[in-house]
């Protein structure tokens, strides 16, 4: 049986007028909801219809309950062909329309989108994206395209320059470029210290170099280091090398340089006792 309404679709629910419809309630049938928004073409709220719902709404907060309900609800249903924006694009007009709205809501300093709670709340959001493989890729794609126009390549590295010329940035530049260990570094280091304390040293901040190769950690007053590499930016998608092809490029490359090294992956701190006996049979073994 199909909508009586005329969307083409299976019908689903009965209406008290007999009627069977798509969805629960008719108004949520495509067709409706077109010919709804064909009456509303050209309409404008009046200011004291405005005022109204306004002064109506003003301190009214919804409970948590009632957002989490409300989210249970709308899943799933706004996707495809439901979604009411299926098919269509916005105008020209309508994009400038947008952006003047949010250039607006931005310039505002009373708006939600100057407050901290809503910055915190973006910037977690967004570190969270970037900790994601989609997330990732995505930020690598939008870095090429950027950097593959040559004009906004040379009007970037002109304002670089500027910048540099400014002591105030020269001294805010070199404090956020001080390397600290990343989370999964710090796993390593805090075994190493547990382990072999006073042994090795964390060198991931650039303070130890062998021919342009930074090592994580390097054992003092000897020639070993441990190399900790990430299951994503060291894998045959990023760098287009395998692993075992990743590793015997930085074996020999040390022991050209009279060094012994180390590599852990970062799936292999999942398991702590065994990176630990790796860490100690490497300990044992004979110096370069």
């Amino acid at each position: 049986m199909l909508c009586d309404y005329g969307c083409g679709q299976e019908a689903k629910y009965q209406m008290t007028s007999g009627r069977w419809c798509c969805s629960k309630f008719p108004c949520q049938c495509i067709i409706i909801r077109k010919k709804n928004s064909k009456k509303n073409i050209g309409r404008v709220t009046s200011n004291e219809t405005r005022k109204k719902l306004s002064s109506k709404l003003k301190g009214k907060k919804r409970t948590l309950e009632q957002r989490k309900k409300s989210s249970e609800t709308r899943i799933g249903k706004n996707l495809g062909s439901n979604n009411p924006f299926f098919g269509r694009k916005h105008s020209n007009e309508s994009i400038k329309k947008i952006r003047a709205a949010n250039y607006r809501s931005f310039q505002n300093p009373n708006s939600i989108f100057n407050s901290k709670e809503y910055k915190e709340k973006q910037k977690e959001s967004i570190k969270k994206f970037r900790q994601t493989l989609e997330g990732r890729k995505l930020c690598k794609k939008a870095a090429n395209v950027r950097w593959a126009d040559i004009k906004q390549h040379e009007n970037q590295s002109k304002k670089i320059s500027e910048k540099f010329k400014d002591p105030t940035f020269i001294e805010s530049f070199r404090y956020s470029i001080e390397y600290k260990p990343n989370k999964k570094e710090e796993i390593l280091l805090n075994l190493l210290n547990k382990i072999l304390p006073n042994q090795y040293r964390y060198t991931g901040n650039r303070t130890f170099w062998v021919h342009k190769k930074n090592p994580d950690f390097k054992k003092n007053g000897k020639k070993k280091v441990i190399e900790h590499l990430g299951d994503y930016y060291h894998s045959e998608e990023f760098t287009g090398k395998s692993k075992k092809e990743h590793e015997i490029d930085l074996i020999e490359h040390y022991k050209k340089y009279g060094f012994f090294v180390l590599i852990i992956w970062e799936n292999e701190l999942n398991d702590l006792e065994k990176v630990r006996d790796k860490i100690l049979n490497f300990n044992m073994a004979g110096d370069w």
